[in-house]
């Protein structure tokens, strides 16, 4: 113990996988020989993280070092497993340029690079042999989710974010974004992933850039929520090292093995000096608002967060992006806009709560289409609906058609809903009420407008709501009028001119009599 007393604690039957115990009683254990190892080796790096033991030495010291460890580990009934470890220098280009003692010290040796905690460290070759091997082995995860799709489709976009690339993220944050090797890896993710996506929904054909590019922004900004990894792997890895860096200089202040010459010095190791073409190629995508950090800034204090502030940075710079690539005063830029926010195009991401929430693979994939701008071939989507109306390749005809039960389905389960909420919240309610019983006078003779969708009593004080379905988008190529001036007001930044107008209608229409 820090007084220097010994407490015994024993285990009858030992650790199971998951105890807490069991790592707290192995790093204590654990703890004294590492001090002693680097009392024993003072001009040496040591360094442990659970039984992984991690240790950067001059190579002439290496045998004596792993000698002494092992000798240490065995006072604690703990046993150095030679064949388990590695050693690595980038001095070695060939295995003639290996020590003999080394070689023969039963360490396995490596002219190509090694695994530090899970992620490559060594050449450009090993290092990309090391992503090829994890990107392979995130296949067979992308098929299950594509097979688990079947049972359906909402909500498995979500197993796409969180459960397609565990580690290839993890890789990112500290790996230095080489255009040849880590970000070629990312660019090949991004890929399978977005084919992944299209054989779940069973969209024909490629994707245009444009939607691929709407897929992978965040669902704030009208896309699906699946991070484009080759996008965030600059800002993952400053963001790694903005939390890293003034705590090693810090910490090993004055170590040996840190180079002479205090924090500035430690700007040009090889790890740090990575950052510099990172930092460069940011610079060129985040607004002249935005204040990024110099590489001396990531040395002298902990950038906090700064992952997530680039990263919301760069994903502005790729919505900005697809927005200018899209025709001005067309459909594409009002239908982009209209997906913004959690209450747009969010909805489709949500795992339902209940099963009256649940939409069936069908709807699903239309509502998934329509957000996207994705066209769908006339064999799923009829060409003429009940008004006689033409039915364009995009289906949108079906969100404005009174005709037709799509706007009045969403109309009547938006009502629906907000009866059940009041009635779960003890809120009287009524639906269907017809004006002239609540002493207004309707404001014109249209009998849709005799009565009001939903009449409830809030703490004594009487409201009106009405709910009405506004769609922010018409074919491009429409003759009329109407159609070119909506979809030129709604593809005009900062977006949600449609529901605007929509709500002006209403209080226009009902305001000076409710």
């Amino acid at each position: 113990m820090k007084d220097g007393g010994t407490e015994t604690i024993l285990s009858q039957e030992g650790t199971q996988q998951g105890d807490t115990a069991g790592p707290l009683l192995f790093c204590l254990g654990l703890h004294p020989a590492l001090v002693k190892l680097q009392e024993e080796f003072p001009d040496d790096f040591v360094s442990a993280f659970m039984d992984d033991i991690d240790s950067g030495l001059d190579e002439t010291r290496v045998t004596g070092y792993v000698d002494r460890a092992e000798q240490l580990l065995s006072e604690k009934k703990l046993r150095l497993r030679r064949d388990k470890s590695a050693a690595w220098s980038c001095c070695w280009q060939q295995d003639s340029d290996i020590p003999a003692d080394i070689a023969a010290s039963g360490v396995e040796c490596s002219t190509e690079g090694i695994t530090v905690l899970g992620c490559p460290l060594g050449g450009n070759s090993f290092i990309q042999h090391s992503l090829d091997k994890i990107t392979t082995s995130h296949q067979p995860l992308l098929e299950a989710i594509v097979t688990f799709a079947q049972k359906g489709l909402q909500g498995l976009g979500l197993l796409l974010r969180y459960c397609a690339s565990p580690r290839l993220n993890y890789w990112l944050r500290l790996l230095p974004p080489k255009p040849g090797v880590s970000l070629a890896a990312a660019e090949r993710h991004d890929a399978a992933i977005i084919m992944a996506f299209r054989r779940m929904f069973r969209f024909p054909g490629d994707f245009p850039d444009s939607v691929s590019a709407q897929v992978q922004l965040p669902i704030r900004l009208g896309g699906f929520g699946l991070v484009s990894a080759s996008t965030i792997a600059r800002a993952a890895f400053l963001g790694s090292i903005g939390v890293t860096a003034s705590d090693v200089s810090s910490r090993f202040r004055g170590a040996p093995w840190m180079p002479q010459g205090g924090p500035a010095a430690l700007l040009y190791l090889p790890w740090l000096q990575a950052a510099v073409p990172a930092l460069a190629a940011i610079s060129e995508m985040v607004a002249p608002s935005f204040s990024l950090p110099s590489l001396e800034d990531l040395v002298s204090r902990p950038q906090v967060r700064l992952q997530q502030r680039l990263t919301d940075q760069l994903h502005k710079f790729r919505f900005n992006e697809l927005f200018n690539s899209l025709p001005p005063d067309g459909r594409a830029r009002a239908r982009l806009l209209s997906c913004q926010g959690p209450l747009s195009s969010g909805r489709l991401s949500a795992i339902p709560s209940s099963d009256t929430k649940v939409l069936n693979n069908f709807q699903y994939r239309h509502a998934v289409a329509g957000c996207l701008g994705i066209a769908l071939p006339h064999a799923t989507v009829s060409q003429r609906c009940i008004c006689g109306g033409e039915v364009d390749k995009f289906g949108g005809h079906y969100y404005v058609c009174h005709t037709g039960r799509e706007r009045v389905t969403r109309h009547n389960n938006m009502r629906n809903l907000f009866i059940r909420i009041f009635a779960e919240a003890d809120v009287p309610s009524n639906m269907k009420v017809p004006l002239h019983s609540l002493g207004i006078t309707p404001p014109d003779d249209n009998p849709n407008s005799q009565r009001i969708d939903i009449y409830c009593v809030i703490d004594g004080s009487d409201y009106l709501l009405d709910v009405t379905i506004a769609h922010p988008c018409r074919p491009d190529d429409s003759p009329i009028p109407f159609h070119r001036t909506l979809n030129r007001r709604s593809a005009q930044l900062p977006g949600g001119k449609t529901a605007q107008l929509a709500e002006k209608d209403k209080i226009d229409k009902y305001g000076p009599s409710a």
